[in-house]
């Protein structure tokens, strides 16, 4: 597992991150894994949330503005996955108890960008 922790000051960014995964017997083989973080200005609760968001809080739940269809993934405070609702526009938030601290990741379905 590899945990990258950063304070950025409200700072966007974008990185990639190379592994290259071979086995030692062969190591004219490889494969190359690369991570993307793209770091973008966002909110750090649902308080923070603009008219002009791409996403709203409406009656208990975070609805996509355009009805678009994205993967809802909740990770408690340890990194380990709650729960995972695919292709939806809408995520309940009444699943979540109220004094749970809860990370929400929303990515696209097919490219998994966040």
């Amino acid at each position: 597992m590899l945990i990258i922790g950063a304070f950025l000051n409200e700072t966007t960014g974008h990185a990639i991150c190379y592994f290259d995964i071979y086995d030692p017997q062969f190591p004219s083989y490889k494969q190359r894994i690369s991570y993307e973080f793209v770091i973008s200005k966002s909110t750090t609760g649902l308080n923070e949330l603009t008219s002009d968001s791409w996403i709203s809080q409406k009656n208990g739940k975070l609805v996509t503005q355009t009805n678009q269809l994205v993967n809802f993934s909740m990770y408690g405070a340890s990194g380990k996955l709650l729960l995972e609702v695919k292709n939806v526009s809408e995520f309940d938030l009444r699943q979540i108890s109220p004094n749970q601290l809860v990370f929400l990741q929303i990515s696209e379905p097919k490219s998994g960008n966040i």
